[in-house]
């Protein structure tokens, strides 16, 4: 009985510390792989796991400027960010 006790206690750090470092690396992936895609007045929206979103400009609600980003907000829910630190060759303008 007391065998099985401290086998128990010494399986909880490593098994706190697994389920921890999955989501934190499942969460870091999706925060770099999600693709915002501009056609016209729509904006798609894809998550690193196939989810997809559709929205048009005048959906927009808010856009806030904070240390050189830009957000943009639809219905009070953060949409996405643009960083400053984006080539302008990431844009193709159509004048």
């Amino acid at each position: 009985m007391v065998a099985s006790a401290i086998q128990q206690d010494d399986l909880f750090s490593p098994l706190t510390f697994s389920i921890f470092f999955t989501i934190s690396f499942i969460g870091s992936v999706d925060m770099m792989m999600w693709k915002l895609e501009v056609n016209g007045d729509e904006i798609t929206w894809h998550s690193t796991l196939g989810r997809k979103k559709v929205f048009h400009f005048e959906d927009i609600t808010q856009c806030e400027r904070k240390k050189g980003s830009i957000r943009v907000y639809v219905k009070g829910q953060k949409l996405f960010t643009i960083d400053s630190n984006i080539d302008k060759e990431e844009f193709e303008v159509i004048i």
